[in-house]
């Protein structure tokens, strides 16, 4: 093997590398952001049975969940695109 083999090899490793990274914190921000809006359902349906709850802090957490919840359509349309404009990786 030359050097430039090896280089090559060896930076197409560190590109699948970072590649996989990427995807991986996509996806663990994206599980966590489903089990935030998972837990402000949660508090909706306490501050809904509770007889102080403010208008201000329920429309706040409905505001919340929604911005949450379009984040992870960006989130999730960027998984797709990632697995779709991928470059092959080497070994395969």
């Amino acid at each position: 093997m030359s050097m430039v083999t090896k280089s090559r090899e060896r930076s197409e490793f560190k590109e699948a590398l970072r590649y996989l990274g990427h995807v991986l914190i996509a996806r663990a921000l994206f599980t966590f952001l489903i089990l935030a809006v998972v837990g402000i359902e949660i508090l909706l349906s306490i501050i809904k049975e509770s007889q102080y709850a403010s208008d201000f802090l329920f429309q706040t957490l409905i505001i919340g969940k929604y911005a949450i919840l379009i984040i992870d359509l960006g989130l999730l349309i960027y998984l797709l695109a990632s697995r779709t404009y991928a470059r092959p990786l080497p070994w395969k």
